[in-house]
């Protein structure tokens, strides 16, 4: 691996995170932000080269710099990522993409003209996921008909990661709340099983949390092939919960988080195989990281996680929206949700 100076631009949690793991592999960093407390905290943590209060000082120095890593609010995203590309650096973009599709244009058209991005939906990368991924591409449990997903978190006991990123979404100004702040597993309902053909959602603010966005959301996607995904997302949840669990025709797979462990059950023994993960929750960060020091390296690999995946997502986010304002399904044909006025 060649040795690679990062720009990390936006030095809150997630940017200090990947700082901390970008070092760790050897690289050299700087940073960005706009604000004096971020840049004060990262540098106690990690030895950093040059710091900047604006973007466009950052970039005046972009010659020095290898790759870089936009982990700023969701709605800077786009406009930081094509000031980058427009650099020839490569770019790796934290989750979402944007907060609508629309606005994500710009982006995918300059990529369209060259340019590498990686997108950091850094569940794609936890072991267990991708096991579970595996084991139903590979007919473990025979043809899925239904997968059920479910993250209850209270705002006030989450990582300090996801609690900064709950009280940026939590605004209706960043187009925020439940379906931004844990997107995550919708991205994996599209990695695992493709873009759903229909959505029915149901989306509030129904707890006691000093937020304005909401809070809570349920979601039925439905699949020609007759899979039905089935979802419950919260931030008022007491005690954390989080698994995946589907069912096919020969059995089911549990994907349990905390403790980290994948459940097998399949026909005809009806008893659950247990395998059980010694992890940490920064490992998924870290292989983030090495993925994209492999793209800086030049290596051809198909990426784990691309621009498109993050639109599909958002695709998703703006149908379960959508559904909400008609009360009624939303077709999605082509690119375009529609409201199934029958629904």
């Amino acid at each position: 691996m060649q040795s690679h100076h990062i720009l990390i631009l936006g030095c809150g949690m997630v940017g200090r995170r990947h700082a901390r793991n970008l070092h760790r592999l050897g690289c050299q960093v700087s940073c960005m932000d706009t604000r004096p407390d971020p840049l004060e905290e990262i540098i106690k943590e990690v030895p950093v080269i040059h710091q900047f209060t604006s973007l466009n000082d950052a970039l005046s120095r972009a010659s020095e710099f290898t790759g870089v890593a936009v982990c700023s609010p969701t709605q800077c995203h786009v406009e930081q990522a094509r000031a980058v590309l427009d650099l020839d650096l490569p770019v790796l973009v934290e989750k979402p993409v944007s907060t609508d599709v629309d606005s994500c244009n710009p982006l995918q058209t300059r990529l369209q003209q060259g340019g590498k991005l990686l997108l950091d939906y850094p569940y794609r990368w936890w072991t267990p996921v991708r096991q579970l991924k595996t084991l139903i591409s590979a007919g473990a449990i025979g043809v899925p008909r239904h997968a059920r997903f479910v993250m209850s978190a209270h705002a006030k006991h989450v990582n300090p990661v996801q609690a900064e990123q709950a009280l940026s979404s939590a605004k209706h100004d960043l187009n925020g709340g439940v379906l931004l702040e844990q997107i995550h597993f919708i991205d994996l309902m599209l990695w695992i099983f493709g873009m759903p053909d229909r959505i029915f959602a149901r989306t509030g603010k129904i707890s006691n949390l000093e937020r304005e966005a909401d809070d809570v959301v349920d979601i039925v996607a439905g699949y020609a092939d007759q899979v039905l995904v089935t979802f419950h997302m919260d931030s008022f949840g007491r005690p954390h919960e989080q698994h995946i669990v589907v069912t096919g025709e020969e059995g089911t797979i549990q994907c349990l988080f905390a403790p980290d462990a994948l459940r097998l059950s399949r026909m005809p023994e009806l008893r659950w195989e247990t395998e059980y993960f010694s992890i940490e929750r920064n490992d998924m960060f870290l292989s983030v990281a090495r993925e994209f020091l492999n793209i800086l390296d030049g290596n051809n690999f198909d990426q784990t996680c691309t621009l498109e995946d993050g639109i599909r997502t958002l695709k998703v986010v703006e149908a379960c929206k959508q559904s909400q304002g008609t009360r009624s399904e939303v077709i999605l044909t082509g690119t375009v949700p529609v409201a199934d006025t029958v629904g």
